[in-house]
């Protein structure tokens, strides 16, 4: 039986995007592979509930890409196919 933590032990309200994304792949993988999971919060998660483990996981890899790309902003541009960087003059 799977229970599920981040391999970092970070408390939930703390977790980032990305480690919520890769919590709830690493769930429905396991699902998909037909074995039982128990979720840290105590609820176990059968094939049934892939619908909402699917949805719950495309939310955070909406939040996680929208993350990434803000904390990407200023620091590098597109031109046409080509991109680059500008250099960091701090």
């Amino acid at each position: 039986m799977g229970n599920y933590e981040p391999v970092q032990v970070v408390p939930a309200a703390q977790r980032t995007a990305k480690q919520w994304f890769e919590y709830y792949l690493q769930i429905e993988s396991d699902v998909l592979s037909g074995k039982d999971v128990t979720m840290e919060n105590g609820r176990r998660v059968v094939m049934e509930d892939l619908g909402q483990i699917i949805k719950a996981r495309q939310e955070w890899e909406r939040r996680a890409t929208i993350a990434a790309q803000q904390s990407n902003v200023g620091r590098s541009s597109t031109f046409g196919s080509f991109s680059y960087r500008a250099p960091d003059l701090t």
